[in-house]
């Protein structure tokens, strides 16, 4: 988080949760080249990424639709016996036995165990029938991937309304193109909209294609790092992360200072220069919290990468993981770091749902609606500025991923009584 009104983008007065605030003035929004050497067209058809140097593959190969399927196939909820570059992990799922990382009063052991069970009886069911089920599991955490990249926005005032988000993620998990330039009905109704509240047709132009980039872009760093992480079974990695971030805002100028994408999209603070001055090493802030120096952010941010993978080790050897407290403790600790200019509420999102797609086999929707959405800032900022909420937010993790484990039950089930 960046602001305690605002995370990544610049402070806007507005309710906290509620309804998107009047578009600012972005200035002149252009369509860039990519720095994969790609042409500067607004239209996207994604493939399975391959290398962190080519996030968009080549045309033929398989899109993300047919990539869960196969991963999913193969196994799905990835504990048991997991293979990493030359190591080989081995563990269940356990709640993290010091009960410290979830919320005092509350019962996460009942919680945890309810959520166990769901993924246990999933797994029951793909035995007997893997094929189906591996199916119905891939269109699941599809559709919820969705909402994620929906909630992700929503927290950040950022990308369209649920429904433009859905249409425009779904074509782009099935490889078909996306034209962000697009003057179909829904760019016309938008276009209205803005001009009514007295801002000019440029302008409304441009936000409306800046919307959309950061829909797509979303959707394709998401797509990045789950490929990656889960299906490719890398570690995560400084160089994962920073790829993470180019995608994610590549074609999208900082909201607040206009700085070019390719100035400080993949680029840790300390490379990227002040905004407004030209020392190099952007400090940032939100209210009273002041995250890592610049200067100091390629330390903290080796020590985390550190950090997580040491984890991931610890649970090998103690035979057990907590993929919720994990992926909680992992999205919080990034945020205190920020170590991007912006984007890091969304990028620490991207990493929590990597996590929990590995180790737990689902997706983590958050700020879907107004209320969670209050709840999520609240809890980042408190932890932001007094290192308070992490319990919290562990458990609206746990919380979140028992419904999603649930849902996917329900649907597994229901769906091979009448046939698959």
């Amino acid at each position: 988080m960046e602001n305690k009104r605002s995370p990544e983008r610049s402070p806007v007065r507005r309710s906290r949760g509620h309804s998107r605030p009047p578009i600012p003035d972005f200035g002149s929004l252009s369509i860039n080249t990519n720095q994969a050497g790609e042409s500067s067209s607004s239209h996207y058809a994604l493939r399975s990424p391959t290398t962190p140097n080519s996030p968009y593959g080549k045309e033929g190969q398989e899109t993300y639709r047919d990539t869960l399927r196969r991963t999913f196939r193969r196994g799905w909820a990835n504990w048991g016996q997991i293979k990493t570059g030359e190591q080989n992990f081995q563990f269940t799922i356990r709640m993290n036995d010091t009960r410290f990382y979830y919320s005092k009063g509350s019962k996460p052991q009942e919680q945890f165990d309810e959520a166990l069970d769901y993924l246990k009886e999933i797994q029951t069911i793909k035995q007997s029938n893997p094929e189906d089920t591996a199916e119905i599991i891939s269109e699941c955490i599809q559709e919820d991937m969705k909402t994620v990249i929906f909630g992700s926005n929503m927290i950040e005032r950022a990308g369209l309304d649920l429904n433009e988000t859905m249409k425009i993620v779904d074509r782009i998990f099935k490889g078909q193109e996306v034209d962000v330039t697009e003057r179909d009905n829904n760019y016309q109704t938008q276009l209205q909209k803005y001009v009514q509240a007295k801002h000019t047709s440029q302008e409304a132009d441009e936000h409306i294609i800046r919307t959309r980039w950061e829909v797509v872009q979303h959707a394709k760093a998401l797509w990045f790092l789950t490929n990656a992480f889960v299906t490719e079974k890398k570690s995560l990695s400084e160089d994962l992360i920073k790829e993470t971030h180019k995608i994610l805002l590549t074609n999208i100028p900082h909201p607040k200072y206009g700085t070019p994408w390719q100035d400080y999209a993949g680029i840790y603070r300390n490379g990227v220069r002040q905004p407004g001055s030209k020392q190099m090493g952007a400090e940032v802030n939100a209210g009273g919290t002041h995250f890592t120096a610049s200067a100091a952010v390629p330390r903290a941010m080796g020590r985390f990468v550190k950090e997580l993978n040491k984890k991931i080790e610890e649970a090998n050897e103690s035979g057990t993981l907590d993929p919720f407290c994990l992926a909680a403790w992992a999205c919080a600790d990034f945020v205190i770091i920020h170590p991007f200019l912006d984007g890091n509420g969304r990028t620490c999102r991207i990493i929590l749902n990597a996590i929990t797609m590995r180790y737990a086999g689902i997706v983590v929707p958050i700020g879907e609606h107004d209320e969670e959405r209050s709840k999520y800032l609240d809890i980042k900022r408190r932890y932001s500025e007094d290192c308070d909420g992490e319990g919290e937010f562990a458990g609206m993790v746990l919380d979140r991923g028992t419904a999603r484990l649930k849902a996917m039950r329900d649907k597994v089930k229901s769906r091979l009584r009448k046939g698959a």
